[in-house]
């Protein structure tokens, strides 16, 4: 009996963590490739043989990008697109107007400008001091909205330059 490899196949993919034995069952190697449609990415490999421990990849963060990165996309557009209707409640609330930030009227008239511009200042703004104490909850909850947005943003840059995508 030689080497042998365990671990689990799926769809004739290997999936999880794979490990390598020698002939007395002595651990050699570990490795985990994760799937994301027909692409594999290896995220961990480590090397026995040796008698040491040598870690020739590991990359958790990269694991659980692709692992979750239909749940991470689905917050990111959520929270995205769920601020500009809050900052737009605050704005009409800070200037006594009622304005949408979507606008399906005539393009290029002075009420599309207006609605334009509008739609922009709920899209980029972060909120710190000039607001109404009555803006207070919406406010938090727009900042926090954006921190999660930019925090999973940022993160998914991160991770694509692990993998060397970008």
């Amino acid at each position: 009996m030689g080497n042998y490899w365990t671990g689990i196949y799926h769809d004739h993919n290997e999936i999880g963590v794979w490990k390598q034995f020698g002939k007395s069952g002595k651990l050699l190697k570990e490795m985990e490739e994760v799937y994301f449609g027909k692409d594999a990415y290896k995220v961990k490999e480590i090397d026995y043989t040796s008698g040491q421990t040598v870690t020739i990849i590991d990359k958790p963060f990269l694991k659980f990008h692709i692992k979750n990165l239909v749940v991470i996309m689905f917050i990111l557009f959520g929270t995205f697109f769920t601020r500009p209707f809050i900052n737009s409640i605050i704005y009409n609330r800070e200037n006594g107007t009622d304005l949408s930030p979507l606008y399906f009227g005539l393009p290029f008239t002075k009420k599309y400008w207006e609605y334009a511009s509008h739609s922009l200042l709920c899209v980029f703004t972060l909120w710190f001091f000039n607001f109404k104490p009555e803006n207070r909850r919406l406010v938090i909850l727009s900042n926090t909205l954006s921190a999660i947005a930019m925090t999973i943003f940022f993160g998914i840059i991160i991770g694509l330059a692990e993998t060397g995508e970008i």
